[in-house]
């Protein structure tokens, strides 16, 4: 992935990504001894540093949001998502999927083979760029998927895709995307489960710093999604979330997560049905199962805020 999206993930309810958002950083805040640290913005476990804290590389990244490159100036903006808050479906909005992903992105921050969400936007063409990307380590600049040199164990499939965008004041919005926006998951699987996001659509991301922020980071554990907070939709459908699966979450696919139950039988009698419909082409949200025959809803909305900063991109 995500490219979307830094990544700490909410245990989801009806109020949309701005909620979700706050209910995903004090999820983040509780350390394994399962302290909660929203009164003090602090865990009190030793291992957790102080908020506004160093960033993983501190020779190399600035605050407010750890960039290493300044947008400043630049016709092609290019961001590395840093956290991700999911809001919809609300079954994958949870601390199993949050820690699985943040960790991924973490972990690609370093140079890792782990998750790496990059952005690029092309003024001249009004297009934005996004999908999974790879970097040599520190210090390196990232590349995407399948571009240049690519990145280790390339699929054809994770190459980035195109949306038509814009920055209007200090705000970047785009077009839903007409092609499937595939980020593969930290997981031993080989080839790994990925996060498949159909109809991806950046609905606003309030830039700082010359746009070169998205949000900041508060902490080593929690993200702010910027004010309002950015939003990401688009959709998962039963078929594309089925076909993962999660060793890291026991042998469990995605698609369980997020319909509560094994995605067999009637769709209808799930504990959390699609309320959307996606077919070759399109995918509309509102699918209601209760008033459809069996098989007509076959996706769910997918929301999610995020954070990201700004870096280079060969």
């Amino acid at each position: 992935m995500v490219a979307l999206f830094a990544l700490a993930f909410s245990c989801g309810d009806d109020d949309g990504p701005a909620a979700s958002a706050d209910a995903s950083s004090d999820a983040a805040e509780r350390d394994a001894r399962g302290t909660d640290a929203r009164d003090t913005g602090v865990a009190e476990d030793a291992h957790v540093p102080a908020p506004l804290n160093e960033c993983n590389d501190p020779a190399l990244q600035r605050l407010p949001c750890c960039w290493e490159a300044s947008n400043a100036g630049r016709t092609e903006k290019e961001w590395a998502i840093r956290s991700v808050a999911i809001a919809e479906p609300v079954g994958i909005a949870n601390d199993v999927i949050r820690t699985i992903l943040q960790d991924g992105l973490d972990d690609g921050d370093r140079g890792e083979t782990d998750v790496v969400w990059l952005l690029r936007l092309q003024a001249d063409t009004d297009t934005l760029v996004t999908g999974f990307g790879c970097r040599d380590g520190y210090r390196f600049p990232f590349r995407f998927s399948n571009r240049g040199r690519g990145c280790a164990g390339d699929r054809p499939e994770w190459a980035p895709i195109e949306l038509a965008a814009t920055i209007e004041g200090d705000v970047l919005r785009s077009e839903a995307a007409a092609d499937v926006l595939v980020v593969p998951l930290p997981d031993a699987g080989d080839p790994p489960p990925e996060l498949r996001v159909r109809h991806l659509r950046l609905v606003s991301a309030t830039l700082t710093e010359d746009a070169t922020c998205v949000g900041t980071r508060v902490n080593a554990r929690r993200w702010a999604y910027g004010e309002p907070p950015s939003e990401a939709t688009g959709f998962l459908t039963v078929a594309d979330t089925s076909a993962q699966v999660l060793g890291a979450a026991g042998g469990t696919s995605l698609c369980m997560f997020v319909a509560g139950t094994e995605c067999i039988g009637d769709e209808r009698t799930w504990p959390r049905p699609p309320n959307a419909r996606c077919d070759e082409t399109t995918c509309t949200d509102g699918c209601d199962p209760s008033a459809e025959p069996a098989g007509t809803c076959n996706a769910w909305r997918f929301a999610a805020a995020f954070a990201a900063s700004g870096v280079e991109i060969e």
